[in-house]
């Protein structure tokens, strides 16, 4: 068979017989490099048995891993070059690699620190010599939470369609196709490679899988924005657990410390060892830890539930709405201990204002109050009203106390955020009258009113102080993890009955650790005893308020779909008592984008609902829909007795910030449907081959595109002479065949009918 070469001035639809030519461009030393990333992997075992979660992990959004057959296996570290190129090293056991890629791989190698999304990606790969271009087609699956040996991440699910291209005006052949788990303030963390499938869609023969051990350098931290943590009013709902106690002498458990008569200085405290799933002896042994499992703490050995919501300030929520502080402010945060049983609550409210200042964001506390309404106990058992803000009856100044401070920006002008290492305080305390021990609305009584300063002999420095010191994962209650930022603050102040105060009756040293999360807000307090003589050496707390609610579900699975329905199911956690109902969310694009068009209230007819499974119907055949679901609350106001529906954490509008969570959005797709391509197949080349010729060509970016054609004819003049050689070659872009045909084009196929193939006469 001859084959004489002829090419129409078209985008490339006909192509004759070519040899594959490699460009070999060798590597130079750089000048200079700025080490970008360094982590530790482990190699997985693929010839042991492997979860669906990792062979076929479309379809989900919670990837268990933990169980993975994993070793030892590589060192990467990613440099970037004094001429923008980029230096990938990997050191293993059997020696080290080195690639250099083109600036252009930015978004691929350093996913967290390349905030634009992408579809397609094309760069160079050089190693050994040798120069690759590589083409890259990605789609996001799902996001979600994978749990990995190493460590549980947040993470968005993309599938990769890698091509890989000889010569830059060669084909680009598809090579194989992975799935990639990405975290946004670290990067991959777990990766599995394979060849293709004849669709292209999937891995047909599974090569090679890692995971992540460690980032040794080059993570971003846990950054929470300001409006990540103010809650407009009725707007945020959270429940939590104050776990019961310990008799410090007798052993038993109990609720307070009149439970506890076995003598001897005997109270009731809340042991830090029983708190998390690792008995920690001291606070310090548990702050130092990098993730904390909260899931011990359940309604069986809590003594109050602790309802937390946002209110506005007036008469109906508080007595003390026309208060020092409170008089002052317009928002409030509440928080009902013992919601369930009204006559019995304990209620503490802060009063807060927020100041843009020229640098930074601060949330001022101006006024609280502690047990509104209880008349019997000592100081921080009955009520005890704080006021911040304003002149004292002498006519001192009290210092402004800061509840949290968002003092870094990305650039001039954008939102404030903190982040770990931030701390705040304010001036110490000097002798000010800013405590009030009454009850509310009654007439404040002797020694109602009670001054404070610093003092000597506490650790602290006579004021409430704030440090963020960590940050980490945190599994609550109810099985769901989130990232945390771990502040601690520290309240110091001694007490007098005295305006000279000369006469001290109290001291307070508490020291209160929070678990703080963007969007949710707090998801764990523990709360030190009134006087501690460290801020970590303790070994019992007060008071916890450990959150099991309200929060989306854990995860979101698709069950089945055919041309016009989807079939979803959702795991909503372990504690359910608190939900009333659930949102489904669904659009043709993703929540990270926009908000979502559809859901099943205002469409309530093209959804059913049972439990905790859902059929959408009424949708558009070949169709790629994103799917999320909420949890729904009904709380009564504990000052109103006003019911509000409250909905948990919805799919925020931005992902690729390392402060913003991934609640899970689904991914999946509606069969049939009618598309027809509308782009032209470009860069086919022939090749003779053993067995015949390879035609390869390049991936089409067009949409509908679902498989390949291969079209033949013995005289290129008229399109009427090319007839089907082979019907569908599936998505791979390469195909060996004997035809007895001498000229040869590729169309893509769809649902529709095939695409345009080029144009005679031009």
């Amino acid at each position: 068979m001859s084959f004489n070469s002829l090419r129409f001035s078209t985008l490339g639809v006909i192509a004759l017989l070519a040899c594959l030519m490699t460009s070999a461009a060798q590597a130079t030393e750089p000048a200079a490099a700025q080490l970008l990333l360094e982590t530790e992997w482990s190699i997985v075992d693929i010839e042991r048995p492997l979860p669906s979660a990792l062979t076929v992990p479309g379809g989900k959004t919670r990837w268990e891993l933990t169980e993975l057959s994993t070793r030892p296996g590589m060192q990467r570290t990613i440099v970037e070059l004094a001429d923008g190129r980029l230096e990938l090293l990997e050191r293993g056991a059997d020696g080290e690699q080195r690639t250099i890629y083109s600036a252009a791989a930015r978004p691929w190698l350093l996913p967290h620190l390349s905030a634009a999304e992408w579809s397609e990606l094309e760069f160079t790969a050089t190693q050994a010599g040798t120069t690759e271009q590589i083409q890259l087609r990605r789609q996001r699956l799902a996001t979600g939470w994978a749990f990995l040996p190493s460590s549980p991440y947040e993470v968005v699910l993309e599938r990769i369609a890698e091509s890989v291209r000889l010569r830059a005006d060669g084909p680009a052949k598809l090579t194989r196709v992975g799935y990639r788990w990405v975290d946004p303030r670290v990067g991959v963390v777990a990766e599995s490679w394979g060849s293709p499938a004849a669709n292209g869609q999937s891995i047909v023969d599974l090569q090679q899988a890692q995971t992540l051990d460690n980032v040794l350098q080059g993570g971003l931290g846990l950054k929470i924005f300001a409006s990540e943590i103010a809650a407009t009013p009725f707007g945020r709902l959270a429940l939590g657990y104050d776990r019961r106690g310990s008799c410090t002498v007798g052993g038993g458990s109990c609720t307070s410390n009149s439970d506890c008569v076995s003598g001897g200085g005997d109270k009731c405290t809340i042991p830090i060892s029983g708190v998390t799933t690792v008995a920690h002896a001291t606070m310090g042994d548990l702050i130092a830890a990098t993730s904390w499992d909260f899931s011990p703490n359940q309604l069986a050995n809590s003594r109050y539930e602790i309802g937390s919501t946002t209110t506005p300030i007036n008469s109906a929520e508080t007595c003390n709405f026309d208060k020092c502080g409170f008089a002052t402010s317009t928002q409030m945060g509440r928080e009902d201990k013992n919601f369930n049983d009204v006559a019995n609550a304990f209620v503490t409210l802060s009063a807060t204002e927020s100041e843009q200042r020229p640098g930074d964001f601060t949330i001022w506390l101006r006024g609280a109050v502690r047990n509104e309404g209880t008349s019997t106990g000592g100081l921080g058992e009955s009520e005890s009203r704080t006021c911040n803000v304003g002149t004292d009856g002498g006519g001192r100044l009290r210092p402004d106390v800061p509840l949290w401070r968002f003092s870094n920006q990305d650039m001039p002008g954008a939102e404030f955020y903190m982040q770990s290492g931030d701390s705040w305080d304010h001036t110490p305390f000097n002798c000010e009258q800013s405590v009030f021990n009454h009850v509310c609305p009654n007439s404040c009584g002797l020694f109602c009113q009670i001054w404070v300063k610093g003092c000597s002999g506490l650790p602290g420095e006579g004021m409430q102080a704030s440090e963020v010191i960590g940050e980490g994962v945190v599994t609550l209650p109810s099985g769901h993890t989130l990232n945390t930022l771990l502040v601690r603050q520290v309240v110091d102040f001694c007490v007098y009955l005295g305006s000279g105060c000369g006469l001290q009756v109290d001291s307070v040293h508490q020291v209160i650790y929070l678990w703080v999360a963007p969007n949710v807000g707090t998801v764990v307090r523990l709360m030190s005893e009134q006087n501690e003589s460290s801020d970590s050496t303790f070994t019992d707390l007060m008071e916890t308020d450990i959150k099991y609610g309200l929060l989306p579900p854990r995860s979101i699975s698709s069950t089945g779909s055919d041309a016009s329905t989807i079939d979803i199911s959702w795991d909503p956690g372990t504690i359910t008592g608190h939900i009333d109902g659930y949102k489904i969310y669904w659009d043709t694009d993703s929540g990270a984008s926009t908000g979502y068009a559809f859901n099943s209230v205002d469409n309530a007819g093209q959804i059913n609902v049972s439990g905790t499974t859902a059929t959408i119907s009424g949708l558009t055949a070949g169709t790629t829909y994103y799917i999320t679901v909420t949890a729904l609350s009904d709380y009564g106001d504990l000052a109103t007795g006003v019911i509000t529906t409250y909905e948990s954490l919805l799919f925020p509008t931005a992902t690729s910030g390392a402060g913003a969570p991934l609640p899970a959005e689904l991914v999946e797709m509606t069969s049939g449907g009618s598309c027809t391509p509308t782009a032209e197949v470009t860069g086919l080349t022939i090749s003779q081959v053993a067995g015949g010729i390879e035609a390869c060509w390049d991936a089409s970016s067009d949409p509908c595109v679902d498989g390949y054609s291969i079209l033949g004819a013995n005289s290129p003049e008229a399109a009427g002479n090319f007839s089907t050689v082979v019907a569908d070659t599936g998505l791979t872009t390469c195909h060996t065949f004997n035809p007895t045909e001498g000229y040869f084009l590729v169309v893509g196929k769809g649902t529709g009918g095939t695409g345009p193939w080029g144009h005679y006469g031009m």
